[in-house]
């Protein structure tokens, strides 16, 4: 329940290829 699939279109360091895209879907997961 509550859970929520984030697809970014990198090819393979997400967190790297789409810094902003990652970190709006971390923190909206932590806070």
């Amino acid at each position: 329940p509550g859970a929520k699939l984030v697809v970014l279109p990198a090819v393979h360091l997400s967190n790297v290829e789409y810094p902003a895209e990652f970190m709006q879907a971390v923190l909206g997961f932590l806070l």
